[in-house]
């Protein structure tokens, strides 16, 4: 049975347990709701655990997931320096402290869920009480999409799905 964490018209995550595998692992399917869209293709199945760790870690981290020199560009300046630091640019750089593909990295949303969000890309920078979440349709192998939507919705609003997400993954482990 789907689960829907949150609101569809502002930010929810929907997921459903296909299988259990291996000690407290479960496969299924997800994909994200923002602003009414749907972001993420839910007949792909994913292992639940990958964005159970990254929101975590995005909970974990709420507090400091902001770049003081993205948080005045524009949705395409963004996606365009974050595609390029995390997906072309990153052999550049030998030193980890500065190395873009590290940094950018923590606001891309889903990174590395496999099948559910090839081609999505979600990032989200939080700034004081909001969070701005940007995010391409169809993105391609050559990196190219079709359109950049965007979205400021309250941390509030943007934490609880997550962090509902996770519990009601833990209990379904649990009861399993």
């Amino acid at each position: 049975m789907t689960q829907i964490f949150g609101s569809k018209q502002s930010f929810a995550i929907e997921a459903e347990i296909a299988s259990f595998y291996g000690e407290n692992q479960a496969l299924g399917h997800i994909r994200l709701w923002i602003d009414g869209q749907a972001v993420g293709d839910l007949e792909d199945i994913a292992p639940l655990g990958v964005p159970w760790a990254n929101f975590e870690n995005l909970l974990n981290a709420s507090d400091c997931l902001s770049d003081e020199t993205l948080i005045g560009e524009s949705k395409e300046a963004l996606v365009s320096k974050v595609i390029s630091a995390s997906y072309t640019d990153s052999d550049r750089y030998s030193d980890s402290e500065f190395d873009p593909d590290q940094r950018y990295r923590d606001l891309i949303l889903c990174p590395d869920l496999g099948e559910a969000f090839d081609n999505e890309l979600v990032l989200m920078l939080s700034d004081e009480d909001q969070v701005r979440l940007v995010w391409t349709d169809h993105l391609s192998e050559e990196l190219q999409y079709d359109q950049i939507f965007e979205r400021r919705i309250e941390l509030e609003e943007f934490l609880d799905p997550m962090r509902r997400f996770i519990a009601w993954l833990q209990h379904s482990m649990v009861k399993h």
